[in-house]
């Protein structure tokens, strides 16, 4: 108990010391009211930063979403209208007579479209993963698709490319699907 509730002494004696002790009541009574306003005030004080953080928290998290989802919308536009000028060139290339034009014209024209094709996918961040003959097989960047003994390249290394890989950055988008030779244990 605190100094100020406990009894006094003097009160044990008598009456008349007993209506000093209530004298103070009144006195705590109004301590008590005005530490209780403070809290009160303090407590809606940080509730109200509270309630601002959590506003701006989620209006950041909103923001966010709404950032993601227009890069995406950008980034997909990007690539669509990069690869426009490949599908005109399709069009154009379909609406020839067959019966008129040479097929070196035809398979020239092709080549054209798949260069257009492949700076569409270099200017989009992508790297074609082209293996040659006798490199080292990477199971991280290269799909085994057969083994096939040969006496150009070493054992387990790649004896040719059936499809060009593709990556952006180190990510492997699709792995270069190879004919691989089998290890010296097996060749024999």
């Amino acid at each position: 108990m605190s100094a100020k509730h406990k009894k006094h002494p003097a009160s044990e004696h008598g009456p008349e010391h007993e209506s000093d002790a209530h004298s103070d009541l009144p006195e705590e009574i109004s301590e008590l009211h005005a530490l209780l306003a403070a809290l009160e005030a303090e407590r809606d004080d940080l509730r109200a930063k509270y309630q601002r953080a959590l506003a701006d928290c989620q209006n950041m998290q909103r923001r966010s979403a709404e950032d993601v989802d227009a890069a995406r919308q950008r980034g997909v536009e990007s690539v669509i209208a990069s690869v426009i000028t490949a599908l005109d060139n399709f069009d154009q290339a379909l609406s020839l007579d067959p019966e008129k034009v040479p097929v070196a014209q035809v398979i020239q024209g092709v080549r054209l479209i798949q260069q257009e094709l492949l700076r569409v996918v270099q200017r989009n961040g992508g790297a074609i993963i082209e293996p040659r003959p006798n490199d080292e097989f990477d199971p991280m960047r290269h799909e085994a698709l057969l083994r096939e003994p040969s006496e150009d390249v070493g054992p387990g290394r790649i004896v040719r490319v059936y499809q060009p890989g593709y990556a952006i950055g180190a990510r492997v988008v699709r792995p270069a699907k190879v004919v691989v030779a089998p290890p010296a244990d097996e060749e024999s």
